[in-house]
This record gives structure tokens, C-alpha cells and sequence, in this order.
């Protein structure tokens, strides 16, 4: 290019590219297109969207003329815009760049959409799809135009485009699909009517109604349950036009539909409404989900088929509302004892231990498995706490019903190491509250497992063991009291050794003071087991460090021997001895139970190994 002509290729790009949209800067764009210059390309694609309907004009005639071959897919963009004058432009662009079918096609007028449509060059058909994906409002005049068109080219071109996985608004090319109703297509839809885009899932419905392929009644009718109200009245509908009138009477579009659909009787709905109900609310975060499971609960009641029992059994472990509606529809199914039973708070895992139905076993092992999974994998402390409740009164109640698939499942509970020993601790409780001797080894040997744990704890296992009233309990309750003991006076010997002002070891008081509660708690697990076996070690009790528990021994050995003296015959003189001493062993120290326990009057704290208890003269 010589000097001159860049100088004047330079003077036509300013008077084009800047200035008030006049004539002359007009005359410039058009002559841009006739220079046939690459660099043009760009400046005119530029005007072409400025905006203005007269530059637009300009660069789409000057895109035609200058032969660059990057313009033809721009010019068959514009085939297809909202200005019948643009469309117009851009064919008569066209047809100058030897594509003349164009000009016969588009004149300019309401109709071109349509002479477009039926055309045969995928190039277009192509162009007319992407704006519809691409566009804000989908051109639903486009998207129309083409589905009633029903073109073979317009079918090919849009398969291949759903064939994307990532493509955007896949419903409006399956909508025009469907408007073309052809029947091989059913399959295409009834893939999509599963996707987990509820758009996609409409589009499908409306699409197999349309076609009316018989074949789709199955698939239709389990998007009667369908999340979205849109999609199920739309199945509805598709059934009915299929000759299934009826389910258009049922589904309104709120989550009532699934007790409706329950009320028509048909059993197909079965399978359907057995997944509402089943939804894990765990993992599904929406507000509808109890409300719909209630419904679809009360649904499978009135729907009268037996194969809703397992299931609805399966939701008397769920939360209130769906618990007491499953129990509603188990009433009506046969079984009014769950009507009775379940009010649709926490008490109702009670409320199951009161039953007699061997049923109520294996649904409180729903629940409370359901809580162990919540408590071993949840971090939400306000939910663990109530959980944690709820999980108590479940336990509680499966005690109670004490039949050996339930100590079994409460044994497990008690032995599994994998389980926070809160879980743990309260299938202790509930083993004692079973009395069932089928616990007592998995009892003692829980104290070695759960020996780090609180020592309230280790009491509930105490307490267990005591309610089962076992003698094999005595020789690990034996242990435990030795145990203590030593733990006892290493704690106070230490604390001596860094503290020799004993008025002021607090810290010793409370650790006494918690063993003190444990060995009470043996004292009496000791009395409730009775026999001879207890005599020794309640007698050991009575040299404890506190005159609580050496006070509750004597009392538990004086009923013993008032009850049957030949058990304490050979001790008695030992245990008389220590009961009606009331100051054996005063001397400066620590008297854990306050220094007025041993009588004196004073400000010293003692250690008081006396018991001062009065012998019955039927004993003397």
C-alpha cells in the first residue's frame, strides 16, 4: 500500500469511527466496505453494533461488499433480528456474496421468521437456535416459529445440541422438540423427565403430552410426586389427554397432592408416593419436605395397599408431623394401636416402649440408629443436644420393652468403643431399666472401657448392674470399691505433700466427694443384689473416708441381719464394733464430711472413722 492510499484509508476510518452520526460519516462506512481492506472488518463490526439504526444499516450493506469471509456468519445473525429492516440488509448482503436465497426468503416483513424457519441451510437454522440459548428472553417468537415448522433440519441441528451436556437453557430447545411431535423422540424425553433441573423436567412433560405416546404413562405418573408443583399439574394433564382422566382431579400443584393422589385409589401411585415419604430430610433443605412427607404418609394410608406398612413403620421414627401422620395411615391400614401410641412429639419413643408389638423394637432401633449416625456426624451443638434428648427417651423405651432383640441392640450400644460414651452411658441406663441378666458381662466390662469417662458415669453403670440384681456384679463392684480406695489416698497423700495446711485442700474435698457418690451408689447396688456375697464388701465400706457411706453400710448390713442373721453371723461382732463406735479414730486431719460429723464442737477438721449408729436391741 503506498503513502497516498494510507493516508486516505486513514481519513475514511476517522470520518467513520468519530463525529455526530451525519451523512457523511455514513458515506465513509460504505466506502470502508468497498475498499475491501482486511482492517476494515473490525471497524464496521463495531458500527454494526453501536446501536443506531442507521450506522447498523450502513456497516451491514458495507460488511456485504467487503468480501472478507469472516461477515458471512455476522450477516446470518442478523437474518434473524427484531428489525425487519436489518433482516432485509443482511440478506441483501448476502446475496452479494453470492448467497442470493436469501433475498427470496427474507423481504423484510413479519413472515421472514418463518421463511426462515423452513429453510434447509443448517447455517441459519443454527444461528436461529443459538439465539434462542443465548438471548435473554429464549425469542420465544423463534423458538415457536421453528417447532411448528417442524423441519427435518431444524430436529437434526437441535439433537446435536442437546447432546451438550453443559448447554444453557435446554428446556427451550426441548420445548421445540416437542412441538414438532415426533414420536421417536419419546425416548429423548423420557430420559430428560428425571433431570434434576425442574425446567428440563416440565419441558419433557409437555413434550410426551404432545406426542401422546402411550408408552410414557409409567414415567408420567412418577412425576406426579414430582418436587415442583408446575410438573406435576403438567402430568396430570398429559395423563389425562392420554385417557387417564382422573389424576387430573388430584394434583392441585401444592404438597397437599400427595394425600390426593393417595385418595384415588390407584395403585400405581404406590412405589411414588413410598419415595416422598422416604426423602432424607438430612440431605433435602427445603422448607415443603415434612409437610409433603406428612402428605404423602395420609396419601399411602387411604391408598390401602399393605406394602405402605414397612415404610410408614419406618417414618414412626421421623420427626413429629410425619411421625403422627404415619401413624394416622397405619390406623387405617389395621393397625389403630400406633393411633393411640404416637401424639407427634418426643414423648411418643416412650409412648412405643409401652407396647406390646414386637414392631415397636425394630423402630426404635430406626431411631435411634438414625440419632447415633446424626450425633457421630454432626457438629450443630443445638441439634446434638436435642437429638441427644430424644435419643435418651428412645433408649429409655427400648429398655422397657426388654425382649432379647432389645437388650441385644442396647448391649451393642453399650460395647461399641466407636460411639461417644454419652451414647454409651445412656444404653447403660436403659440395660438397667431392662433388669434383663443378659447384660450384666457387657455392664462390667464397660467400667475397663469407659474407666476415663466422668465418674457420674461410672455410676450409671453401678446403678445398672444393681437394678439386674445379678450376683456376678458383686466381685466387679468388689474391684471398684478397692479401685477408689487406693485412688483415694494418693490423691490426698500428693496433695499433702504440696499443700501442708490441710484446712485448705478444697481440691481433695471434691474428689472425695465425687467417690463418696460412687460408693454410695455401690452401697446400694450392693443391698439390691443381697445375699452373703455382700457382707465383706459392705463391711470394707465401713472404713471409708466419709460417714455417709460408712453410715449407709451399717444400715444395709443391720436390715441384712435383721432379715437373716445366720448371713452376718460370723462378721457380726466386727460389724457391732464399728457401728457403735462413734469416735474410733479422731485425729488432726481432714474431715471430709465437715468437722460438726464427729460430734465436736470445734473449728478443726477431722478424720472421723466412727459410725455411731444405735444396734437394735434384737440384735444386741
Amino acid at each position: 500500500m503506498n503513502l497516498i492510499r494510507k493516508m486516505r484509508l486513514r481519513s475514511l476510518i476517522k470520518k467513520a469511527t468519530q463525529g455526530a452520526i451525519t451523512r457523511k460519516r455514513i458515506t465513509a462506512i460504505k466506502r470502508l466496505g468497498e475498499s475491501g481492506e482486511p482492517v476494515a472488518f473490525d471497524i464496521l463490526v463495531s458500527s454494526l453494533k453501536s446501536g443506531f439504526d442507521s450506522l447498523t444499516l450502513a456497516s451491514c450493506e458495507a460488511l456485504g461488499n467487503l468480501g472478507d469471509k469472516r461477515a458471512t456468519d455476522i450477516l446470518l445473525n442478523l437474518l434473524y433480528h427484531n428489525n425487519p429492516g436489518f433482516r432485509k440488509a443482511a440478506a441483501d448482503s448476502l446475496a452479494r456474496r453470492g448467497e442470493p436465497q436469501w433475498q427470496e426468503i427474507v423481504r423484510g416483513d413479519d413472515k421472514d421468521i418463518e421463511n426462515l424457519a423452513c429453510s434447509e441451510d443448517e447455517r441459519v437454522i443454527r444461528s436461529l437456535i443459538t439465539n434462542i440459548i443465548y438471548s435473554w428472553d429464549g425469542s420465544p417468537q423463534i423458538q415457536l416459529t421453528l417447532g411448528k415448522a417442524k423441519n427435518h433440519v431444524t430436529r437434526k441441528v437441535l439433537l446435536n445440541f442437546i447432546s451438550d451436556p453443559n448447554l444453557p437453557k435446554k428446556h427451550f430447545l426441548l420445548e421445540i422438540l416437542g412441538e414438532m411431535q415426533n414420536p421417536d423422540d419419546t425416548d429423548l424425553f423420557l430420559d430428560f423427565i428425571n433431570s434434576g433441573d425442574k425446567e428440563i423436567r416440565k419441558a419433557s412433560v409437555v413434550a410426551l403430552d404432545r406426542i401422546g405416546d402411550r408408552s410414557a404413562i409409567e414415567k408420567l405418573i412418577s412425576r406426579l410426586t414430582d418436587s415442583d408443583g408446575s410438573v406435576r399439574i403438567q402430568s396430570a394433564e398429559a395423563l389425562a389427554g392420554m385417557g387417564e382422566p382422573h389424576w387430573k382431579n388430584f394434583v392441585k400443584g401444592d404438597y397437599n397432592d400427595f394425600e390426593r393422589l393417595g385418595e384415588s385409589g390407584d395403585q400405581r401411585i404406590l412405589q411414588s408416593l413410598i419415595k416422598i415419604l422416604k426423602i432424607d430430610t438430612l440431605k433435602e433443605n427445603k422448607l415443603w419436605i415434612d409437610a409433603a412427607r406428612a402428605a404423602a404418609a395420609r396419601g399411602l394410608g387411604k391408598l390401602d395397599n399393605s406394602e405402605a406398612i414397612e415404610p410408614l413403620n419406618e417414618a414412626l421414627a421421623d420427626s413429629g408431623h410425619v411421625r403422627k401422620a404415619a401413624a394416622g395411615a397405619l390406623a387405617e391400614l389395621g393397625w389403630p394401636m400406633w393411633k393411640n401410641l404416637i401424639k407427634g412429639n418426643s414423648e411418643d419413643y416412650g409412648r412405643l416402649g409401652t407396647s406390646s408389638n414386637p414392631v415397636a423394637v425394630k423402630i426404635l432401633i430406626n431411631i435411634i440408629n438414625n440419632y447415633f449416625n446424626i450425633l457421630n456426624n454432626n457438629t450443630d451443638w443445638e441439634l446434638r443436644s436435642k437429638i441427644s434428648d430424644e435419643n435418651e427417651i428412645a433408649l429409655k423405651a427400648l429398655g422397657k420393652i426388654n425382649d432379647d432383640e432389645a437388650v441385644g441392640f442396647l448391649i451393642e450400644a453399650l460395647s461399641n468403643v466407636k460411639y461417644h460414651y454419652t451414647i454409651r452411658i445412656k444404653a447403660a441406663k436403659a440395660l438397667g431399666e431392662a433388669g434383663n441378666p443378659l447384660a450384666v458381662e457387657a455392664l462390667i466390662d464397660s467400667f475397663e472401657t469407659l474407666d476415663r469417662t466422668p465418674t457420674d458415669c461410672i455410676i450409671i453403670i453401678i446403678e445398672a448392674l444393681g437394678k439386674i440384681r445379678d450376683k456376678r456384679a458383686v466381685k466387679a463392684l468388689v474391684s471398684q470399691i478397692e479401685k477408689e480406695g487406693n485412688e483415694i489416698a494418693s490423691h490426698i497423700s500428693k496433695y499433702n505433700e504440696k499443700n501442708p495446711d490441710w484446712k485448705l485442700m478444697s481440691s481433695p474435698y471434691r474428689h472425695v466427694k465425687q467417690r463418696e457418690e460412687k460408693m454410695l451408689a455401690i452401697a446400694r447396688a450392693l443391698d439390691s443384689i443381697g445375699g452373703s456375697e455382700t457382707v465383706e464388701p459392705l463391711i470394707s465400706l465401713l472404713n471409708f473416708k466419709t460417714s455417709v457411706v460408712r453410715k449407709a453400710a451399717a444400715r444395709i448390713l443391720v436390715n441384712l441381719a435383721k432379715n437373716d442373721f445366720s448371713i452376718v453371723s460370723s462378721k457380726w461382732k466386727t460389724i457391732s464394733e464399728s457401728i457403735q463406735n462413734p469416735h474410733r479414730d479422731h485425729e488432726g486431719g481432714i474431715d471430709y464430711t465437715h468437722q460438726n460429723d464427729c460430734g465436736h464442737n470445734d473449728t478443726f477438721i477431722h478424720i472421723d472413722y466412727g459410725i455411731g449408729l444405735k444396734i437394735p436391741k434384737e440384735l444386741k
